[in-house]
């Protein structure tokens, strides 16, 4: 027993010599700055700050979302740029046609206009001289005079007819052809008149007038009928002529 506590208090005694040792270096330590100091810089360097490093890489992710951020809108932008021109593009290309379109109707409008003016303007001024012709009859002298004009005019006629009836329709075409024939008619009944008046004839040259009144009073009817057509096609919401009774032709 006496033993153990000799043992005891030797322990006891050592323990406490040990806890001053450690006071003792604390102070020192305390008393000498530089070496605190040393002591926190090597402890500093044996374990690093990692927060500079992240903040650099975070700095980094920042960039790249906000450098793909710009390119995806650049590219929408485009996008919609583009389907924007497109659309423009297609809107002009429609106007461009409509306005084609339009321009060439008119054009062919007012030819079709042009010929149907010429040609009936034609029939007027033939239907004139066969009259002058018809007055002069009797005069051979003064028949001939007249009639060189006349063939003129009735080849000026022809060349009306063939554009007339070529720009149509087809109903128009019909009038102008029911039209120059009864002109037609007209001029072979003055031919065959003057023929009669040189021979004296008295008897044929009154059925050749009776017949030269009536190939006259039959223009009149005729040429209503083609300017109604002609009318109805130039204005296409009016009542045509193609909705109207055919008139025919006579045979010759």
């Amino acid at each position: 027993m006496q033993d153990l506590r000799t043992v005891g208090a030797m322990r006891l005694a050592g323990a406490e010599r040990c806890c001053t040792s450690v006071n003792e270096t604390e102070t020192e330590t305390a008393k000498r700055p530089g070496l605190a100091g040393l002591s926190l810089t090597s402890e500093r360097r044996s374990h690093p700050d990692r927060k500079p490093y992240a903040r650099a890489m975070d700095a980094l992710w920042v960039a790249l979302v906000a450098a793909g951020a710009a390119i995806i809108a650049s590219a929408t932008t485009g996008w919609f740029t583009t389907r924007a021109a497109q659309a423009q593009a297609k809107t002009n290309l429609l106007v461009q046609q409509e306005q084609l379109r339009y321009a060439q109707g008119e054009a062919r409008h007012q030819q079709r206009r042009q010929a149907y003016a010429t040609f009936i303007k034609a029939v007027g001024t033939v239907q004139t001289k066969v009259a002058d012709l018809t007055s002069v009859a009797h005069d051979a002298e003064a028949f001939e005079e007249i009639l060189p004009g006349a063939r003129e005019d009735r080849a000026c006629l022809m060349s009306a007819t063939h554009e007339a009836f070529l720009e149509g329709p087809a109903h128009v075409g019909e009038r102008v052809r029911e039209l120059y024939n009864a002109v037609d008619r007209y001029w072979a009944a003055v031919m065959r008149m003057r023929d009669a008046h040189r021979t004296d004839d008295t008897t044929q040259a009154s059925d050749c007038r009776a017949r030269v009144i009536s190939c006259r009073n039959a223009l009149g009817p005729l040429r209503i009928a083609f300017v109604e057509a002609a009318q109805g096609a130039l204005n296409p919401g009016e009542a045509t002529a193609a909705q109207m009774p055919s008139l025919g032709s006579a045979s010759t």
